[in-house]
């Protein structure tokens, strides 16, 4: 009964992180034709992999933050990313990282 408790416990914890998804844009504005792809976001910094210039939080794990960067090591304009609201700039995000999360 221990071990069953225990990996449920885990199973929770991993379920809270893993659900935060960010939608990625080529284009500022946030439209459909620009849609690139949704990703699943994990705790910490992380490049993107694809040229972008807006980005849409469509989810978010219970306490966590998305913030997006122009740099890929998450230091240069720092810029919050809320749920549902789409964050563009010109110049392209590079980086995102979750941060807070609660498990």
């Amino acid at each position: 009964m221990q071990l069953y408790s225990l990996i449920a416990i885990m199973c929770v914890g991993a379920t809270a992180v893993s659900g935060t998804a960010i939608n990625l844009f080529r284009k500022t504005g946030c439209n459909n034709g620009d849609f690139i792809k949704t990703i699943s976001a994990t705790p910490g910094c992380h490049k993107f992999d694809v040229a972008l210039e807006a980005a849409e939080v469509r989810t978010l794990s219970t306490g966590c933050t998305v913030t997006l960067y122009s740099d890929v090591s998450c230091t240069v304009d720092k810029t919050a990313a809320r749920l549902d609201q789409c964050v563009s700039q010109e110049d392209e995000w590079k980086s995102y990282s979750l941060d807070n999360c609660k498990a």
